[in-house]
């Protein structure tokens, strides 16, 4: 807090992550991978859930959720960005609770 920090996230792998603000604490435990992905790409992945959860106002707890899903897809495939299915990315909105662009 006294670094001026509004949030932390720690990634925890196929275990999942906790997201921590001065207000709230979540903590979701993950999805495992589907056989044959590399990882490579997943915490980016993770990542940009996180700030496009938080640009449209989500719930830490959504976000969380939704950045985890997000991850262990892009974990699921081989190479760095995957292309994202209508299915994937209707789950994410979905989980997020905002409306698709």
């Amino acid at each position: 807090e006294e670094m001026g920090v509004a949030l932390v996230a720690k990634t925890l792998g196929p275990a999942g992550a906790i997201l921590q603000s001065k207000r709230d604490r979540q903590f979701h435990a993950g999805f495992v991978a589907n056989k044959g992905g590399d990882n490579v790409g997943a915490g980016d992945a993770f990542s940009a859930v996180l700030v496009h959860g938080l640009l449209a106002g989500a719930s830490l707890a959504k976000i969380a959720h939704a950045a985890n899903r997000y991850g262990s897809f892009v974990a699921s495939c081989r190479g760095a960005t995957p292309a994202p299915s209508p299915s994937i990315r209707a789950e994410i909105t979905k989980i997020l609770g905002i409306a698709a662009h």
